[in-house]
Order: structure tokens, then sequence, then C-alpha cells
């Protein structure tokens, strides 16, 4: 994993923090800072590793979607009266405003934050 920031990368976590690479480890937690390996280098050797950038998979070819038309549950209920799903209740030729309903999402969804 390679995480790159411009300024600051903050790391947080609700008990501890353990990073480990090969026997040496360093774990932050309650008690302390704990840093354990066969040789301790303050200051002194070693350089930072380079991260490489992201190279994400390409999507692939998109496939045409069947055309085999509904399922059999779906063309049971389009045999029913009334709609499968009513979203809103508004007059002809109104709005979503113009909706009697009290709750009405399609109205909610147009005002800021969803209050209707």
């Amino acid at each position: 994993m390679h995480l790159k920031a411009g300024n600051n990368v903050v790391i947080e976590a609700g008990l501890e923090i353990t990073v480990k690479a090969g026997d040496s480890f360093i774990k932050i937690d309650a008690s302390g800072v704990s840093i354990t390996g066969p040789q301790m280098k303050l200051n002194s050797g070693g350089k930072p590793t380079l991260g490489t950038g992201a190279s994400p998979a390409l999507p692939g070819l998109v496939k045409q979607a069947d055309d085999n038309g509904p399922g059999q549950l779906l063309t049971q209920r389009l045999g029913e009266p009334g709609p499968i799903v009513e979203l809103c209740q508004k007059p002809r030729n109104g709005t979503p405003m113009d909706c009697p309903l009290a709750d009405c999402g399609c109205r909610r969804a147009l005002l800021p934050r969803g209050r209707a």
C-alpha cells in the first residue's frame, strides 16, 4: 500500500496502531510507543523507499443487455391493477411541490437536505 498526500496524512485508531515488517515493528498504543527489531537506527542509515502511483485495471468491454423482457414476477405484477410503485400524487402537469402527500419523497428530493 502506498499513501501519498500533499501536506498531512492522519491515521487514527481507537486503541492501537502497529507497523510491521519482518521481525521489526513500531506499535503505538495507550501505554506509549514501542519499537522492536534486531537493530535500531536513529538518524543513521537507510532511506525511504519510493512508492509507485496507482495503476488500476481499466474496465473491460461492455456487453449488450439482454432483451428477454421482464421476468415472471414482473409480468404477473404488470397484470394487476394499479401502478407498481406510486412515487408521487402530484396532479397531472403539476410538479412534486403540488403533491398532497405530507411525506412526498419526490418533493423531499428537490428541497435542500431532503426536507419535505
